[in-house]
């Protein structure tokens, strides 16, 4: 059996190209980047350098989809952040352990499976960042 396709292309069934693929897909990137909310990265950035700075841990958590974003992004900070001998960003994405995440939610509630901001500025752990849709609506 022949993994090829047996129809050629044809004029008839080509997509429409008014310009390559990649550079309508860049032109599409570039639209986008200018309606970030440059502000709000801002503040992240900001809140991520002082964690750093204070040697705070941060924890990230989505829902679904979000979960990978923040284990990717978890991963992300914590190997891309060393760099010329100084020290890893305290990073952990929380669904990243789902037997400790179910547990929680299983012997408590899902609602409180994942820490919130305690407000003790004296503790190392306090800062967590949800991975967005999950920032704007609760996770269960």
């Amino acid at each position: 059996m022949s993994t090829v396709p047996s129809k050629k292309i044809t004029k008839a069934n080509a997509r429409p190209v008014e310009r390559s693929g990649a550079e309508a897909y860049m032109q599409q990137v570039s639209e986008a980047l200018k309606c970030l909310p440059f502000d709000v990265v801002d503040q992240v950035v900001d809140a991520l350098w002082n964690a750093y700075c204070e040697d705070r841990a941060v924890f990230l958590f989505g829902n679904g989809g979000s979960a990978a974003l923040a284990s990717h992004c978890a991963c992300d900070l914590g190997k891309g952040t060393i760099m010329n001998g100084h020290r890893r960003f305290r990073v952990l994405a929380l669904t990243d352990n789902v037997p400790l995440m179910t547990a929680w939610a299983n012997d408590a509630s899902y609602a409180t499976s994942l820490p919130s901001n305690s407000g003790d500025s004296s503790a190392r752990t306090t800062w967590c960042l949800p991975s967005a849709p999950a920032a704007t609506r609760p996770m269960f």
